[in-house]
């Protein structure tokens, strides 16, 4: 468990860094990866102010279009 919470946090850390260089293609790029792996970024990283200089990108908002269905089909905590 505590190997996946560090992998979820490095990946983070690493798109928060692409994306506060303005390195959209990096950052995006491991957005990609993140995701694909099965993991989820919190909705709130559309708002996130690291992701400023990004945020325009249509890349990005793909992804956050894909994130939001995923946590849209996700069971409601109160229905368990």
């Amino acid at each position: 468990m505590q190997n996946n919470h560090q992998r979820r946090l490095a990946e983070a850390n690493r798109a928060n860094l692409y994306a506060l260089l303005g390195q959209a293609d990096e950052a995006i790029e491991v957005l990609r990866e993140y995701m694909a792996s099965g993991l989820q970024f919190p909705i709130s990283l559309r708002y996130h102010f690291d992701f400023a200089l990004i945020r325009s990108d249509p890349r990005f908002q793909e992804l956050m279009r894909q994130q939001e269905a995923w946590a849209k089909a996700q069971p409601d905590p109160v229905d368990l």
